[in-house]
């Protein structure tokens, strides 16, 4: 009968220190394979990995700047993007989403300051149909 207390007791102890550790990991179970390709695409200015990310006719919105691009806009502008993003980190974080969008929140890192954006996307057969990026903050807190 101790025994199977003490058994019952590790089972218990186990299962309570398998949930404290995976609540302590970051939330990327609800990360999206596709969201996850495009930050890596962009950290390395990936322009076949865009060629393969992004839907025929998606849409890339920069609302900050004012600027909407088509595919082949937003890989064409990756030669100055992989300019001044030089020593970039990028985090996100899936956030939900909201009216058909994922809605991410991503820290770009540079090595003299951050930006906090929040990123919305809309994606269909694994492809990006748009993305719509606007700035947040020149803090990232602890994303």
């Amino acid at each position: 009968m101790m025994t199977i207390r003490f058994g019952s007791c590790l089972f218990s102890l186990s299962l309570a220190l398998a949930l404290a550790v995976n609540a302590s990991l970051p939330a990327m179970a609800d990360d999206n394979p596709t969201i996850s390709a495009w930050y890596a695409a962009l950290i390395d200015s990936d322009r076949a990995g865009f060629g393969e990310l992004l839907a025929v006719d998606a849409v890339i919105v920069l609302q900050d700047l004012g600027i909407t691009q088509t595919k082949a806009e937003f890989i064409a502008a990756l030669d100055a993007w992989e300019t001044a993003a030089e020593g970039v980190r990028i985090r996100h974080r899936v956030d939900g989403g909201e009216n058909g969008l994922i809605a991410v929140a991503v820290c770009y890192d540079f090595p003299d300051n951050q930006l906090l954006t929040r990123e919305l996307s809309a994606i269909e057969a694994n492809r990006i149909t748009k993305s719509v990026q606007a700035g947040v903050s020149d803090d990232c807190g602890d994303l």
